[in-house]
């Protein structure tokens, strides 16, 4: 069983931190002085920073016989390991998909485990439990 947190706000190093904060208020500037309108800057800004929500907010993730859990704020994702069709790994971690090759569903569809440091380690136990 493997167990662990991510949470990109406080494991990247400071700079990315604030390069994306200045992009998300940047962006939000940007849309508000463009449209002349505040309120579009506003609603800008708030849609840009909930969608790198999994930057600011950590991510707990749990792999056992079982399956997988991912646990967020807002949300707990359990799936058994029959849902899954392959695994492929990164530097960063590793990609759950449900489709036997790669398809341009796949970031709808499958899971990305972030897992610095023990990718091979999580790869070779989730390459165990798809079949």
């Amino acid at each position: 069983m493997y167990s662990w947190r991510n949470w990109p706000l406080k494991d990247e190093p400071p700079w990315k931190t604030l390069l994306l904060a200045l992009s998300v208020a940047g962006s939000g500037i940007i849309a508000g002085v463009s449209f002349a309108e505040p309120l579009f800057g506003l609603i800008s800004f708030l849609l840009l920073a909930l969608s790198v929500g999994n930057y600011w907010i950590p991510s707990h993730y749990t792999l056992d016989e079982s399956g997988v859990k991912i646990k967020r704020l807002w949300s707990i994702k359990q799936r058994a390991w029959h849902y899954y069709k392959r695994a492929a790994s990164d530097s960063g971690g590793v990609f759950l998909g449900v489709f036997i090759s790669p398809s341009p569903l796949d970031s709808f569809r499958g899971d990305y485990l972030r897992c610095p440091g023990k990718v091979a380690e999580i790869y070779e136990f989730a390459k165990r439990h798809i079949h």
